[in-house]
């Protein structure tokens, strides 16, 4: 549940709530949450559904939230994994994912920026390696207001996840401060450890690399 004074103020929120899914002909099928974020039904008449042209997002608008305050009832979705980018694959439009690997070993960290117009509003450090099946969340940053509490964060740990799904993962140590508890505390999975990084012989040997 979201308040009004701050994921829903003027700027559209942005949710990693979106999936794509290839058919067998080649297409994409889009599958929409079930809830908007006040927990309303997503189906058939119960959302409008259109194109937010200035975010290069699919754009939900809740009718029951819509006829209670027009102004919280509209989100973007995106799917933070097969939304993903290289660098070389932008063009600077929108809000963009873009992930950049690590510079000196494949188990090394890496970052995913979240891009708006070509500016980078926020980014997650991490650290992956597939022999090992583990990841860790190194730093989670979003540039101040009006950036903050549109859901980029949430995009941002999605997307981390995404690249490594069924992995075990850890976070380092988690910033002492309200904001920081109250996003872990909203988005923390049972299966991702808080604070206490399982770093496995590769990335050892990759920050070393680094010192």
């Amino acid at each position: 549940m979201f308040d009004s004074a701050g994921q829903f103020g003027r700027a559209v929120p942005v949710l990693p709530q979106l999936r794509y899914e290839l058919t067998a002909r080649g297409g994409l099928r889009e599958h929409h949450p079930a809830h908007c974020p006040r927990q309303h039904p997503v189906g058939s008449g119960t959302v409008w559904v259109g194109w937010n042209a200035r975010l290069r997002l699919r754009q939900l608008t809740c009718r029951a939230c819509h006829a209670h305050d027009p102004a919280i009832s509209t989100w973007c979705i995106v799917d933070p994994g097969y939304q993903q980018r290289r660098a070389e694959q932008t063009d600077g439009l929108g809000v963009e994912i873009v992930a950049i690997p690590p510079e000196h070993h494949p188990a090394g960290v890496g970052r995913i920026e979240i891009r708006l117009n070509g500016r980078a509003v926020g980014d997650i450090d991490l650290a992956l390696c597939a022999q090992c099946q583990a990841g860790i969340i190194e730093h989670i940053r979003v540039d101040p207001p009006p950036h903050r509490r549109r859901g980029f964060g949430r995009v941002l740990l999605a997307a981390a996840l995404s690249r490594g799904r069924g992995y075990r993962w850890s976070t380092t140590a988690i910033e002492d401060t309200d904001s920081a508890h109250q996003f872990w505390k909203a988005v923390s999975d049972p299966a991702l450890r808080l604070g206490l990084p399982e770093r496995c012989p590769d990335m050892r040997a990759a920050a070393s690399l680094q010192e």
